[in-house]
């Protein structure tokens, strides 16, 4: 009965995540000193029923984690198919929590996996090729851009489907822009003065500044669009170079001009601060746009506009690309009857 439900979460999760785009949402902090669903290890389904589902997903809360819920529940109930949403910020922690739990512990049966984290879940044996499964199916992966399915292929076996691309790119709200007689900026150092504009009236810009993977990635993005590199000719590290000094040039003075908090903010922490106007502009993950149209959750749905995150020189982007389906190793275990 697992396998059954595993190949039809596998189909469902493939096809909405690739057309709904990203999304997410922050966990409120719990009245018991701040602990969140996301550091308990335990869905809301399962403090409902006191029981596990058959099956239980993991992912990126969102637009698109609605539509998976919402199509799954259709033709199963929350017994037997559960679809755990976490903001972005804690999703690789709660899994690896799940991976290193012993079986029966609510583990994961299938995750939603960042690009960069797959390889490490590979290597560590966290999960499980998929091929026998999308045979099952009768999934055909020929749909798939070759380069996308080269990221989640590891010794000839596929781990995972490539859900959507996205990079960073600048969201702004042009009401505001048109009062204070501004335009899209057309390079980093245009960027940079209308953040120095907006923190003088005591806002900012807002961008995903907390370490790790939101600072990397906005770093990168800046490096990229200055056509710049970490690796010389000679494929070693260079990060004296030029390009890299100005890039983290501009990173430091856009902090500088942030909205105060930035410094412990994802993306979807950034998303939300340009959509609910505590911010002016900022520096958004693509994926999470759709938001922005959303009159439930979104204040400038007829006055946001978008730009790209430009250089000195150019424009450019770093590729980010979401993979919607890996099986966890809790199918290993002897008890999965598989």
């Amino acid at each position: 009965m697992k396998k059954n439900l595993l190949a039809v979460t596998m189909a469902a999760m493939v096809v909405l995540s690739g057309c709904s785009g990203g999304g997410g949402q922050t966990s409120a902090p719990a009245a018991d000193g701040g602990k969140t669903e996301a550091d308990s290890g335990q869905t809301s389904a399962e403090k409902a029923s006191g029981e596990a589902s058959e099956l239980l997903v993991s992912v990126w809360a969102g637009p698109h984690a609605d539509l998976q819920k919402s199509v799954i529940s259709e033709g199963y109930t929350d017994s037997q198919v559960t679809v755990d949403d976490v903001d972005y910020g804690n999703l690789k922690q709660k899994q690896l929590t799940s991976f290193q739990a012993a079986p029966g512990s609510g583990n994961y049966d299938v995750v939603w996996v960042n690009s960069q984290w797959m390889k490490e879940y590979v290597d560590s044996g966290y999960i499980i090729p998929l091929d026998d499964y999308i045979a099952e199916a009768g999934i055909d992966t020929g749909i798939y851009s070759r380069g996308l399915m080269d990221g989640c292929t590891f010794d000839g076996k596929i781990y995972g489907f490539p859900t959507f691309a996205q990079t960073l790119i600048l969201a702004y709200d042009s009401e505001v822009f048109d009062q204070e007689g501004l335009k899209a900026p057309e390079n980093a150092e245009e960027l940079i003065q209308i953040a120095e504009h907006f923190k003088k009236q005591g806002s900012g810009i807002a961008v995903p500044a907390k370490q790790g993977s939101a600072s990397t990635t906005l770093f990168s993005q800046l490096l990229y669009s200055d056509d710049g590199n970490y690796f010389d000719g000679d494929g070693k590290l260079n990060l004296t170079s030029e390009a890299c000094v100005y890039a983290a040039d501009v990173y430091d003075r856009l902090v500088q001009n942030s909205v105060d908090g930035c410094l412990a903010w994802h993306h979807d922490e950034v998303a939300e601060a340009v959509r609910t106007k505590d911010a002016p502009i900022g520096i958004i993950m693509s994926g999470l746009a759709n938001q922005n149209s959303d009159p439930d959750k979104s204040l400038i749905v007829d006055t946001v506009k978008y730009a790209p995150v430009s250089g000195k020189k150019r424009q450019g982007g770093g590729l980010q690309y979401l993979l919607g389906v890996g099986g966890s190793k809790e199918f290993l275990q002897p008890e999965s009857g598989l």
